[in-house]
């Protein structure tokens, strides 16, 4: 493994311990599955062969939904500011399923 690699991955395990990040490793089938460090153990992550990324974080959205359409905003705020008057729903908070 590169050295490049290896201080990328400390730094995602360092990132982990502080709580920022969530890491996701490629498993034999192919799915990424989220790390559970039991006791601390990251020597999965050190594996050259194994594939490792932070876990993406879901997007979010506030929807104002109309009968034939809908608008998303990236606040709750902007959506509320946005809103029509035939709104059907308003300021609807939406959050993508991140696997």
């Amino acid at each position: 493994m590169k050295n490049e690699e290896v201080i990328r991955r400390i730094k995602l395990i360092e990132k982990h311990l502080n709580g920022d990040v969530d890491l996701q490793f490629k498993n034999i089938e192919g799915e990424w599955v989220t790390l559970i460090a039991n006791g601390n153990d990251y020597s999965i992550v050190m594996i050259r062969n194994v594939k490792i990324r932070e876990k993406p974080q879901a997007l979010e959205a506030w929807a104002n939904m109309y009968s034939s359409f809908t608008t998303y905003y990236h606040s709750e705020q902007r959506a509320l500011d946005c809103v029509g008057s035939s709104a059907i729903r308003i300021a609807v908070h939406m959050k993508e399923v991140v696997k």
